[in-house]
């Protein structure tokens, strides 16, 4: 017996996918432009640039804005039930 999707179902999933693809780039972008705005002044006050700057942001970047700042979120929302170590172990039992 062969399982079949319904008609709307492969539908339904295409916009999940567009909507993480948006916010991933989205941030990425964003990065981009931030940090090609700062790095002359940056350069003109420090006297040097960094080399992995702009990689490190494009990592970085998307990972505070999808994953550590929901977590954080969630841990505000807790504390006045006194679970706010909850969102913050997983988040670092995640990463071990």
């Amino acid at each position: 017996m062969a399982l079949r999707e319904k008609p709307g179902e492969a539908r339904r999933r295409k916009p999940i996918v567009a909507n993480l693809w948006a916010l991933i780039s989205g941030a990425a972008v964003t990065t981009l432009v931030a940090g090609t705005a700062i790095t002359p002044f940056a350069i003109y006050h420090f006297h040097r640039m960094t080399h992995y700057g702009f990689i490190a942001n494009l990592i970085a970047a998307p990972l505070v804005s999808l994953l550590i700042m929901p977590m954080a979120v969630l841990s505000l929302i807790a504390m006045p039930f006194g679970l706010e170590a909850w969102p913050l172990r997983s988040w670092d039992s995640a990463l071990s």
